[in-house]
Order: structure tokens, then C-alpha cells, then sequence
């Protein structure tokens, strides 16, 4: 029959033209060739098939072969097979190792080709070689399993084998089992069968297998073992219920089990463990196991068992049952839950020096075993428990002694005892605080009056860990009898530090000695003092001046002693009287005041300038006196008058002098260049003669302290000058008191750190501009103020500004990146040292950045970033990366980044176009038609018959 046939190509979009009509009349082609197979050789490949059921009727003339690399994508042309009706075709000229493709049909002529065959594979090389040395050796612990070695061939083949595979068969059967790869590939040199039957001969073949070919096998021989008999148990553990890692002791044996005759065991918990379970291993491997008829794995814990009453032992059977499935052995774990143990009670700790001794009484229920030893544990808080960590072995003895402790320090003591078995609770906590003695009392003072003795002192430098609960003093005639045999003794309260001793001898001396009390015991017995009662007080007090202790003209201080008075009873700043105050032979007008110094009840500071709330003022005042003009002497005329002299008080001598220096120095304040980029401009101040960190009197602030900030002017490089109505901060410079930061854009963190560019309290500076700091130090000890300190420094924006023009532009899996050099300016000296860009997904966290990547160096405005997913949105930055040397660093600095631009990776988007579809053909088969571009979704034909 004869069709007319018309084609044209639909889309989505519809439907396109159709070709001009064809005509054409189908004729019978041959079906496709059956049982096609392909065998690689030493550089050819050899297919062998069988014929189409059709090929008579379909009157077929011969063959037709085309192959290609498994890695391409489209089929060589078809080409005849090497005789016309033959069913063998070899293809020859190929490379060993490489897998080719074929594909065949068959032909009655030409345009009658018939449909071609599925594609069969194969690889041309040349065969490995044999294995050698191959041996089977049944194991030795389990039945029906053979360990077969071998060493490799000598001819690995071209290509190379890749691998090995066994198989095996029954001495009286002919046909092998499956091959089965061997694991490890062409290294493997050993290989374990299991599965076989026990006690039976097996034959076993090996070969080397290549991607090309097979290797002839090799095959060796080997009888299986006999299954095992062996019911013995290699170990046995019993645990203490609900706590797995809670081993029960067995007895007589441990674990593992050494001597596998013994069959019972027995073990006793702790009373509060309820129930126990047992987990036995087996010494073979391939032997089963039952606890009280339940199986159990080797190395598992089996059910549990429950000890519900104290002393009575509870018992599980443990039958092992060898390979062979006949033979067995029974065990039994017999576990008995003892009697439990009471806590030790009367517990007590009596402290010492560094140490507490307990004592207590050993518990009433002492349970079934005999009492072992004891343990105690310490802890710093009543409420704090104890882990088993904590536990200190101690005694078998009801007593025992805690060393290493500090003294003063409360620490909180439990006890427990033990047997054999198990562990008993803890008593409860006592507590106890180690001390010692104090140390001895210091400055032991003895004033004499009519008839007796006043005595002052200091309290111990240290109290020994417990607080001083009363002093005694200890005295006696200094005739010749040794202090220690004291006549009388008497106690004073602790917080009197003084005593007065009446009944005395006057013209008798007597010596005397002070002791401190705490809950430990008597200190030492302190220094001895001596004193001669008298009926008249002739000796007046002892007046002394003393220069001032730092550079400075304010004060002086005046020293006041009585020897019958002790110095609480007699302050210096009570009894001290400036009547006259010349100098150079000038009276002052004002008399200066007296102020007490309040680390030495003996000393009283003359204040030269006048006092404001007991502190000597700096500079001049109300009832001061006029500043001293230079080295000059002051003539002081001073009497204590207040001593306990009766009727009449002694006075001291009337006249003293002292020379005092003026304070002419000013503090020095330097400017530094600029710190930090361009935040931050660091002022130090120092004075000769005083310590910042030292100097007690007066104490010298650090510098932040000190420093006045007279202007802060910006010199913009425009010209333009802006004097600043707002200061900038002054913070302390970390780890030097003689240093002070001046902030240009104020503080943050509290205060403590300058604030960067971002907002602060003047204009933001721009490279050029420059900074003029005009600052002084007006707190002196003496009231100096120094010169101003003026700098003038160029503020260096160390930063690159962000690249212009950053734009990026989308391609197939990849973006090209493009800018210009960034447009602020940076300093002249800088050099961009290299381009860096980071990216993240659009539709992820904003934060989500991958890290900067370098891309590009100076010079280089492009750049392209691969390996992109396609259609998918990115997000884009760009900086410049400077080195800067000088201005105190030598660094690379991070430019500040673009501004995001997005883009997104993929291939262009064209439609296709629809046109009448090419190449259409008549006369013959009609075979499929197939659309390279993939755009054709689907084709139709019009058709109509003659």
C-alpha cells in the first residue's frame, strides 16, 4: 500500500508547519539479531549473535555493526559485519583496558535496515595470569568455615586484574558454585568462607578477573572441622541491678574465670542493692548459652534477679551448650544481700594547727560481715555532699587526724565504716575550724605615774585563725628574778588594748610582758617594757619636727612622745601648741593648724597653708600662712603641756626648727603623635620628685587625673579651621599612670575605650586634616601648673574607601566581577596590596558570608568567580586590602567594602524557534526520528492513502 506522509514539529507554544507531503510504500525489514554476546581479546573485541526469527520472509542480505567509547556520547557509523550472513563479527585496532559499546542489526538491502539490538560492552586485553601458592585451611574455632590464602599471579593481564574471585563445590558434585568477589580488590592475598557444612571435603577454585577478561581458576582442596564440643565459660560477671557498670565479686574465682572446673560461685552485694544480674562469655565462639532457660548472647547481661530479703541467697543456673548441640556444662552464681551497716554516731572534731582530730563511736548494726576500716570526707559547707571521689581512707580505729588544713577556715567532717562486702552512710556533719596561738602582741608601751604604770600595745599581726578573746599582762620586780616567774597575773578584755597597773612601788622598777588568748591557746609573750613608778613627773614630753616627706611646701610633721604616757592616752595632735611660727627671723601673721596623721597617733602635721576636714590644704587660705618665697627656715616654737603631771605639767623644750624646700616644678605634658588610626591622640604627664605609683603623701593622681584639655582645634585640609565648643574625653592609658588618651570621637565601653569613626563628639576628620591639642596640668602637690603642651598632628584615615563602580555580571556557573580603584583617597604612601570579595546566597541569613578571598592585586579590575550553582541568586562585596607603613604600624588594613549587588549565574534563556522539520525521508524503513536540540517536544504525522 502506498501512504502520503507529512511531518511537523509541536511545542508548547503550538503547533509549526509541515513538510511537503512524501509517498512512500513500507517495506518488511528484518527483526533485530538475538543472543548477541562480545568477548574481549588482546586488542580486539569478538561478537557472536544468532539471526532474526524473520530473516527469511524479510529476504535478509547481511549484517551491520557500529560501536563507541562507554564515555562517548554518539555511535561511530554502521559498517558491515565481516561476511554477509556469518553470525560472528570481530572487531580489531582496539586498545586493551578501554570498555567499548556495540550495537547491530540486519539488513535486506538498502533503506531496509532492520531495528538495531540493545548495546552490549565489552573490554579487549589480554588474560591475567593464574594464582599461586593456593591453599585452603579449615579454622579452628568454628565448624564449616575455610580460610584460603594464595600469592598473586605472575602475568597480571593488560589491563591489570582489579580483583579475585571463589567459588567451591562438594567433592561428589560436578558443578562450582557462584563466583563471589573477593574484598580488597588485586591486594587481597586471603579470603574466609563460611556457611559450609562441618566435617565434609570441599574443592575450592580462584581466579584473577580483569575489566577485559578472566584468568584461568586455580583450585585446591580441604575437609571442614568436626563441630566443637567445647561448653566452657572463658569469663562470668555478676552485676548489682540497675547499675551496669556495678561489678558483684565472685568467689572463689574472679573475673575472667581461670579455672574452668569450678561450677558455683557466690558473691554478696551491698544491702541496698535489690537485685543483680550475671553476663557469661563462652570460650567458643559458636556455643549458646541459657540463664535460668532464657537464652542469652555471649558477653550480655541476662534477666534480673531479685533479693528481696536481707541473708538470703538467691541462685541462677548457667548452662553453656557446645557447637556440636549435644554437649553441655552447668554453672550457677549464687549472690546473698547482707545485713546493712548503720552509720558511726557521736562524732567530733577537735581543731589544732593546721589539722582536726575526729573522734566518734563505731556503728550499732555492724551487719553480717566483720567492720574494716573507716573513712571520712571534708567538705567547706555544711550543705555540700560527698562524691565517692571524696572518701579518705582512714583507720580501722574509732579515731583519726585531718592535716593540711587552713587555719581560720570552717570545713564540715562525715564518717562512714566499711566491711568486706559493702560500704555503710555517712554520720552527720560536724564542723571545726583550725587555728593555732595567735602571734604576740607588738609596741608594748609602759608610762609611769604616782604609784603605778600604764600599758598600751598593738593587737598580733595575725590572730592565728581564730579571733582574740582577752590579753594578759604579766609583771614582776626586775630584782634579778627571771620574768618568767611572774608575781601576778591579769586578764583584759579583747578590744582593750591598755591597761593601767595601780599599787605599785614608787622608785621600784618593774618589768612587763603581754600575751594574746584565742580559742588555741597563748601567743608568745611579747616584748618587755620597763618602767619606775614616781610621785613627781619631772620629765617633760619629747617634741621633734620632721621635714615634709615629698617635694612640696603645705606641711610638716611634728613627732610628740611622754614616757609616762602611753601614745592612745597622749595623741600628738592633742597635746602639740604652735605658739610662734617665725621666718627668717620674721613672725608669720596667722598661725598655721594642726591636723592629726592618721596612720600614727604620735605624729601630728602642722599645716602651713591652713586645713579642710583634718587634711592640709595645697595652696594658700583663710588662717594659712603666706607661701615661702624659697629655701627659708621656720622657727617653730612648740611646749606639750597636757601630760599627767600634777601639780604642775612638764613642758617640752620650747624652740625647734626645720628647713622646708619650695615646690618650684611644674609638671611636664607631651603630646604624642597620633595612636590608633585617627582616634586617638595620647598626652603624658610626669613631675620630677614624685612617684605616680609610690608616693604616699600627697598621692599623685594618674594622669588622666591631671590632664586639662585648654582646646582641640581641627585644621580641615580645605583650610577651614573648627575650634571645638565640646572637649574631647580623657580616658586612663592601660598599664601606665603617666599617660592619658585624648578621644576624638568619645568614649564607649563604659568609658574606657575611645569610640571609633562612627558618631562621636567632633566632625569626622578626612585624610589631611589635621588635629592641634593645646593642654595643661594644673593638680600639683604644690599647686604648680604646668606650661601648655601644644601638638599639632595629621590625622591618617588608614582605611581605603570602597572600590567604585563594583559591578557583576551573570554567565553559566559563573559571575565576572569589575570596579575601578577606590574613589576616597588613602594615604599617598599606602598600596592597595590586593582585591578581595565574599559572597552569600540571597535567599539565606544575612550574616551567612563566606570568608574574604583574595581575587585580584594592584592593577586588576576584573575578575572571574567559577564553579557557581546556576539559577541560583548570589550576593556580592568587594574591598581593597592596603599596606600601610609609619605612623606607628606597619600592617595591612582591611578598605571598607561595597555597597551588595546581586546577581544570578545561569545559560541564556532563548525560545526556540519552529520551523518544518529537516531531513525527512521516504522509501524504506521508517525508523525514530530524534531532535538534537532538545527543544522539540513531540512530532505528528498527517497520513492518507493513495
Amino acid at each position: 500500500m502506498l501512504y502520503s506522509v507529512g511531518l511537523r514539529a509541536v511545542n508548547a507554544g503550538g503547533a509549526g508547519p509541515s513538510t511537503e507531503l512524501l509517498r512512500a510504500r513500507p517495506a518488511l525489514v528484518p527483526n533485530e539479531p538475538t543472543a548477541v554476546s562480545a568477548f574481549g581479546e588482546n586488542e580486539q573485541i569478538f561478537l557472536v549473535w544468532a539471526a532474526p526469527e524473520n530473516a527469511a520472509a524479510a529476504g535478509l542480505t547481511g549484517y551491520e555493526v557500529r560501536y563507541k567509547l562507554s564515555t562517548d556520547a554518539a555511535f561511530g557509523d554502521w559498517a558491515p559485519a565481516d561476511t554477509s550472513t556469518a553470525l560472528f563479527h570481530l572487531e580489531t585496532g582496539l586498545v586493551n583496558g578501554t570498555r567499548y559499546v556495540f550495537r547491530l542489526r540486519a539488513t535486506a538491502g538498502a533503506g531496509q535496515e532492520g531495528p538495531p539490538t540493545d548495546e552490549v560492552e565489552a573490554v579487549p586485553g589480554t588474560l591475567p595470569g593464574t594464582p599461586r601458592s593456593f591453599r585452603a585451611v579449615p579454622s579452628a574455632d568454628e565448624a564449616g568455615r575455610v580460610d584460603l590464602s594464595w600469592a598473586a599471579p605472575t602475568e597480571r593481564g593488560d589491563p591489570a586484574f582489579d580483583h579475585y574471585e571463589v567459588a567451591y563445590r562438594f567433592n561428589n558434585v560436578a558443578l562450582l558454585s557462584d563466583y563471589v568477589v573477593v574484598a580488597g580488590g588485586a591486594a587481597a592475598t586471603s579470603h574466609r568462607v563460611s556457611g559450609l557444612d562441618a566435617d565434609t571435603h570441599y574443592f575450592f577454585s580462584l581466579r584473577a578477573v580483569s575489566a577485559a577478561r578472566r584468568g584461568l581458576p586455580l583450585l585446591t582442596q580441604a575437609m571442614t572441622n568436626a563441630r566443637s564440643a567445647d561448653a566452657s565459660l572463658e569469663s562470668l560477671t555478676a552485676l548489682a541491678g540497675g547499675a551496669s557498670t556495678q561489678s558483684v565479686p565472685l568467689s572463689p574465682e574472679s573475673d575472667p574465670i581461670a579455672d574452668t572446673s569450678a561450677r558455683a560461685f557466690t558473691a554478696t552485694t551491698s544491702p541496698t542493692v535489690e537485685s543483680f544480674r550475671v553476663v557469661p562469655t563462652t570460650s567458643h565462639a559458636f556455643a549458646t548459652i541459657t540463664v535460668d532457660g532464657a537464652p542469652v548472647a555471649g558477653g550480655s547481661a541476662s534477666a534480673e534477679f531479685d533479693l528481696p530479703e536481707y541473708d538470703t541467697p538467691v541462685s541462677a543456673a548457667i548452662v553453656v551448650t557446645a557447637e556440636d548441640g549435644t554437649t553441655t556444662t552447668t554453672y550457677t552464681v549464687t549472690v546473698t544481700r547482707p545485713l546493712p551497716l548503720s552509720a558511726p554516731t557521736g562524732l567530733a572534731a577537735e581543731f589544732g594547727d593546721g589539722r582536726v582530730v575526729l573522734r566518734w563511736t563505731a556503728p550499732t548494726d555492724t551487719g553480717t560481715r566483720p567492720l574494716g576500716r573507716y573513712g571520712y570526707c571534708v567538705k567547706e559547707t555544711a550543705s555540700s555532699s560527698c562524691a565517692e571521689a571524696d572518701w579518705v581512707r582512714a583507720a580501722r580505729t574509732t579515731t583519726t587526724t585531718v592535716r593540711g588544713l587552713e587555719n581560720g577556715t570552717e570545713y564540715w567532717f562525715r564518717v562512714r565504716a566499711r566491711n568486706e562486702v559493702h560500704t555503710g552512710p555517712a554520720s552527720e556533719a560536724v564542723p571545726a575550724t583550725p587555728a593555732r596561738p595567735p602571734d604576740a602582741p607588738t609596741g608594748l608601751y609602759a608610762g609611769v605615774g604616782d604609784g603605778q604604770v600604764v600599758l598600751s600595745w598593738s593587737a598580733p599581726a595575725a590572730n592565728g585563725g581564730a579571733a582574740v578573746d582577752f590579753y594578759e599582762y604579766l609583771y614582776t620586780a626586775a630584782d634579778g628574778a627571771p620574768l618568767d616567774a611572774l608575781a601576778v597575773v591579769v586578764d583584759v578584755a579583747a578590744a582593750v588594748l591598755s591597761a593601767v597597773v595601780d599599787g605599785l612601788t614608787n622608785g621600784t622598777e618593774y618589768r612587763f610582758r603581754v600575751r594574746a588568748h584565742n580559742a588555741a591557746g597563748y601567743s608568745e609573750r611579747s616584748l618587755a617594757a620597763s618602767a619606775v613608778p614616781s610621785a613627781v613627773d619631772t620629765t617633760a614630753p619629747d617634741v621633734r619636727f620632721v621635714a615634709q616627706a615629698t617635694a612640696g611646701d603645705r606641711q610638716f610633721a611634728v613627732v610628740v612622745t611622754d614616757e609616762r604616757v602611753a601614745p592612745r592616752s597622749f595623741r600628738a595632735v592633742d597635746q602639740i601648741q604652735i605658739s610662734d611660727v617665725t621666718r627668717d627671723g620674721t613672725a608669720l601673721a596667722a598661725p598655721s593648724t594642726v591636723v592629726a596623721d592618721p596612720a600614727d597617733d604620735t605624729r601630728a602635721l602642722v599645716c602651713l597653708y591652713g586645713s579642710n576636714g583634718g587634711v592640709c590644704d595645697d595652696e594658700p587660705g583663710d588662717g594659712g600662712v603666706v607661701p615661702l618665697a624659697g629655701d627659708e627656715v621656720l622657727r617653730v616654737i612648740a611646749g606639750a603641756a597636757a601630760d599627767h603631771a600634777t601639780p604642775d605639767p612638764n613642758e617640752s623644750a620650747a624652740v625647734e626648727t626645720v628647713v622646708l624646700t619650695r615646690d618650684t616644678a611644674a609638671p611636664v605634658v607631651v603630646v604624642d603623635p597620633i595612636r590608633e588610626r585617627d582616634i586617638q591622640v595620647v598626652v603624658t604627664v610626669t613631675e620630677s620628685g614624685v612617684d605616680p605609683d609610690t608616693d604616699p603623701l600627697p598621692v599623685f593622681a594618674p594622669a588622666h587625673d591631671h590632664v586639662v584639655i585648654v582646646e582641640v582645634k581641627i585644621l580641615h585640609r580645605s583650610g577651614a579651621v573648627v575650634d571645638l565648643s565640646y572637649p574631647s574625653v580623657v580616658i586612663a592609658f592601660p598599664g601606665d599612670p603617666a599617660k592619658a588618651i585624648v578621644c576624638l570621637y568619645g568614649t564607649s565601653a563604659g568609658g574606657t575605650t575611645c569610640n571609633t569613626r562612627a558618631g562621636g563628639v567632633i566632625p569626622l576628620l578626612e585624610p589631611g586634616d589635621k588635629v592641634r591639642i593645646l593642654a595643661g596640668a594644673a593638680v600639683d602637690v604644690a599647686g604648680n601648673e604646668s606650661d601648655e603642651a601644644t601638638e599639632t598632628v595629621t590625622a591618617v584615615n588608614l582605611k581605603a574607601g570602597p572600590p567604585a563602580d563594583f559591578a557583576v555580571v551573570p554567565g553559566d556557573r559563573q559571575v565576572v566581577l569589575t570596579w575601578t580603584a577606590p574613589a576616597d583617597p588613602y594615604p599617598p604612601d599606602a598600596q592597595v596590596a590586593v582585591y578581595q570579595y565574599r559572597r552569600r546566597p540571597a535567599a539565606g541569613p544575612a550574616d551567612d558570608w563566606t570568608d574574604w578571598t583574595a581575587i585580584a592585586d594592584r592593577g586588576v579590575e576584573t575578575a572571574t568567580i567559577d564553579v557557581l550553582p546556576n539559577d541560583v541568586e548570589q550576593v556580592f562585596q568587594l574591598r581593597a586590602v592596603t599596606f600601610v607603613s609609619g605612623f606607628g604600624i606597619s600592617d595591612l588594613i582591611s578598605g571598607e567594602p561595597t555597597s551588595e549587588v546581586r546577581a544570578t549565574p545561569g545559560a541564556p534563556n532563548t525560545a526556540p524557534a519552529i520551523g518544518a522539520p529537516a531531513n525527512f525521508f521516504r522509501d524504506g524503513w521508517l525508523g525514530t526520528f530524534e531532535d538534537s536540540t532538545g527543544q522539540v517536544a513531540q512530532f505528528t504525522a498527517d497520513d492518507a492513502e493513495d
